[in-house]
């Protein structure tokens, strides 16, 4: 059993780090967005297809990550393209046309710009190193 003051602080630990938590995936869309050229909203899809860590997400899975009454399939496959252009053509993997996921290449990538390594990308230019 603990005290009242135990769980109250517990409690706000939990909030502080679920707050944080928000803090840091503004931090990391801001890095992408930065270091790859992107802009916010594919910025998002390449920050669910990092976190899937190589796993197929299918297209409805992306869809939701938008709020559009237009054909979310197009709105997936705009931004996938974006990602391509940024990141280079074999970064994303389209299955069978069932969903995307990100290749090495592309984990690699973003590895490296959420940890600070690579200040700028471009697939036709050399990598700038931190």
């Amino acid at each position: 059993m603990e005290c009242a003051s135990c769980e109250r602080l517990r409690e706000e630990i939990q909030f502080l780090r679920s707050d944080l938590g928000l803090v840091q995936e503004e931090t990391d869309l801001s890095r992408l967005k930065e270091v790859f050229g992107l802009m916010r909203s594919s910025a998002r899809l390449l920050m669910a297809l990092y976190r899937a860590k190589g796993r197929l997400l299918l297209s409805w899975q992306l869809a939701d990550l938008f709020e559009t009454s237009s054909d979310s399939t197009n709105v997936v496959s705009v931004h996938v393209s974006a990602i391509r252009k940024a990141l280079g053509r074999g970064s994303v993997i389209n299955s069978r046309s069932q969903g995307f996921r990100l290749s090495k290449e592309g984990l690699g990538l973003v590895d490296a710009a959420l940890s600070g390594t690579l200040l700028g990308y471009s697939p036709d230019a050399e990598v700038r190193a931190a």
